[in-house]
């Protein structure tokens, strides 16, 4: 009787032990089901990461020949949906309606540097939700306006396929004057708003020149090339401050051809300035257009044509 209870001893012990290497068994399974299907769902996770990348570096297509200039300054096929109104910019009273778009691309033109794409952001957007709020005022309200040295681009993709450029232009008094490009479309018109222009400058870090910056100048050089720089001798540079420091003729923005780069350092900063090779004597100084007399203007056409300047002479 001894044997047999003994025996089965062994045999309810056997059998608890192989109840619990098989419990073992399936849940080391299941775990590995687990793990197999936190990886799969990670590989998708990454494949639809990929695909929002891959739409966000699309090629744009069909760009109009008036936009061509722009989109040369694009580095990548990022853009931002903006929710907007209907399906075409349109107008209703006093009010612009920005239409369901892509926010193609933004760049700016500050007076004295190049024209140069901003990358865009949730700023770009609230910029449009601005305008959308603001009022149109009368042309005729618009008195003489002192406009500054800068100019903000929007591009915009309709819904419907179609292109929008919008241009800002800013005033000292905070009026904004809008024009709004299609490919067989032109609008142009005027908003006040104080909080609209500070976010436009605010977008672009528009700075203007002040002229308490002039006596801190320590050098100029004339900026031909990225490799090729004059820099001003003590005496020209003494009178290219007098220049500057006599600054006040203020003027729009000019069409002419800023073709020569100069470059004012202080210790604290770089002041960026150009000047039109023709004339129209006109100086585009750190986010301002300055109109000179005709001796300023003959003493730098005569800096720009010595042989100092020559190629041979220019610092490589």
């Amino acid at each position: 009787m001894k044997k047999i209870s003994a025996f089965l001893g062994i045999m309810i012990l056997a059998l608890s032990l192989f109840s619990c290497d098989s419990t073992v068994s399936k849940n080391s399974n299941n775990n590995n089901d687990n793990e197999s299907s936190v990886n799969l769902e990670s590989e998708n996770e990454k494949k639809d990461n990929n695909e929002v990348a891959e739409d966000n570096s699309d090629v744009f297509t069909d760009i109009p020949d008036w936009l061509e200039n722009l989109f040369s300054l694009k580095k990548d096929g990022k853009k931002l949906y903006f929710k907007g109104s209907g399906e075409k910019l349109s107008f209703e009273g006093d009010k612009v309606k920005i239409p369901e778009c892509n926010i193609i691309m933004a760049a700016k033109e500050i007076a004295g540097y190049d024209l140069e794409e901003i990358e865009i952001q949730d700023d770009v957007i609230d910029i449009l939700q601005s305008i959308s709020n603001e009022k149109i005022i009368n042309e005729q309200e618009v008195t003489k306006q002192e406009w500054l040295g800068i100019n903000y681009y929007i591009v915009l993709l309709s819904t419907d396929a179609k292109y929008y450029l919008l241009d800002f232009d800013i005033s000292t008094q905070d009026l904004l004057r809008i024009s709004i490009s299609a490919e067989d479309e032109y609008q142009s018109f005027f908003m006040k708003s104080s909080d609209l222009c500070q976010k436009i400058k605010k977008s672009t870090q528009f700075k203007l020149f002040d002229t308490k910056n002039i006596s801190e100048i320590n050098r100029i050089e004339v900026v031909k090339s990225e490799k090729q720089r004059y820099e001003l001798s003590n005496d020209e540079l003494e009178k290219f401050k007098e220049i500057l420091s006599n600054l006040n003729d203020k003027t729009d923005k000019s069409e002419c051809p800023f073709d020569v780069v100069f470059v004012a350092e202080t210790d604290k900063e770089e002041l960026h300035l150009k000047w039109c090779n023709d004339s129209c004597r006109i100086i585009a100084v750190e986010g301002g257009y300055y109109r000179l007399t005709e001796q300023e203007a003959q003493w730098i056409q005569n800096l720009i044509k010595g042989e100092n300047l020559s190629d041979e002479n220019i610092k490589r």
